[in-house]
């Protein structure tokens, strides 16, 4: 998922988000990217997203992390 190359990897995300805007994973791991970088905002903005898209994952994340 993050091999170490951030932003490669999140030019991977944002390509399959723009390829299948109902990919509730790349929303989710996009999230994941962004909160470790520490952008919380747009790391909640993507769990929500996912969560939402029907991603059980993203929902207890976003519990957890965004308030």
């Amino acid at each position: 998922r993050n091999s170490g190359n951030g932003d490669y990897t999140l030019d991977c995300y944002n390509k399959a988000i723009s390829l299948n805007s109902k990919n509730s994973k790349a929303y989710y791991y996009r999230g994941c990217l962004y909160g470790k970088r520490g952008f919380a905002q747009a790391a909640c903005e993507d769990l929500n997203h996912s969560c939402y898209l029907g991603n059980s994952n993203a929902c207890s994340l976003l519990n957890k992390t965004c308030k």
